[in-house]
């Protein structure tokens, strides 16, 4: 499967955020906001427990579309129940299957993405040459299974000890997976500027999970409020030919917060004069 670069005008991206049934995100609120999208995130116990998903959810896509929201994506769940890189046999058979099923749920929903993460932590050094090969295997698999139900998978950078700490490590994983995609979280990267992972990624990117840190770990901060070269971070997107959504991961009150930050992202990446 071919990707290729297309031009891109920040301005006509679409805008969105995730939706967390652990949050209570009212999703008037988003449409009032003029937002477009949401990832939902997809929250289960265990991976004995897939079936509950389709239930626990299907009210609230039906929301989503009722508010004339598109579903942008869905996040895998995450934790160490959910590690795909993890070197015991047997369970990681149980993690994939168990993925590949709320997978097949979620296509009913119609998303464009589904947003993994590679690994939980920490991660022993000794343990991250196999847990490497652990994971490759599982989203080489995952990503061909989720391309067969139209949906593409995206790989997400991880902060700290995780697998996909770098834009080395995350091209490794999925060097033997061409339709696996890979979501940006500019707010996961520390061994390398967001801008500079972004450019060495290209167009494997597919999504982005947007908010700002302090430098040192992850904030989830709206944009402005840490250390984030943001002007550098959209010029970088635009220069891979980005035409996804821009999709806010931060915390806020209300969503009139994230459509004025896009805004003013917007105006300093232009340069216009702010003040």
């Amino acid at each position: 499967m071919t990707y290729h670069i297309e031009n891109t005008d920040p301005a006509n991206w679409k805008v969105g955020t995730y939706w967390d049934v652990s949050e209570g995100i009212d999703l008037a609120d988003l449409k009032s906001a003029d937002l477009d999208c949401v990832e939902l995130t997809l929250r289960c116990e265990s991976p004995r427990q897939v079936e509950s998903v389709r239930q626990e959810y299907e009210m609230v896509v039906e929301q989503i579309r009722k508010f004339g929201l598109e579903l942008w994506s869905v996040h895998i769940p995450f934790g160490q129940e959910w590690d795909i890189s993890t070197i015991d046999v047997s369970q990681r058979r149980l993690i994939v299957d168990a993925i590949a099923k709320l997978i097949e749920i979620a296509a009913e929903w119609h998303p464009k993405h589904a947003i993994i993460h590679p690994s939980f932590e920490p991660i022993p050094s000794e343990e991250r040459e196999e847990r490497i090969d652990a994971c490759r295997e599982s989203l080489r698999e995952l990503s061909e299974f989720s391309i067969s139900k139209g949906i593409r998978l995206a790989a997400e950078c991880l902060p700290r000890t995780c697998l996909a700490n770098d834009s080395k490590e995350l091209l490794a994983l999925i060097s033997d997976s061409p339709e696996c995609g890979v979501c940006c979280d500019v707010n996961h990267l520390f061994l390398e500027s967001p801008e500079d992972f972004i450019r060495k990624l290209g167009n494997r990117i597919t999504t982005l999970h947007i908010s700002d840190n302090d430098g040192m770990d992850e904030k989830h901060w709206i944009p402005g409020e840490g250390v984030i070269q943001w002007p550098e971070v959209v010029r970088a997107l635009v220069e891979i030919g980005y035409n996804g959504t821009f999709l806010f991961e931060a915390n806020y009150s209300e969503a009139r917060e994230l459509m004025n930050c896009y805004n003013y992202l917007l105006n300093i990446s232009s340069g216009k004069d702010l003040s």
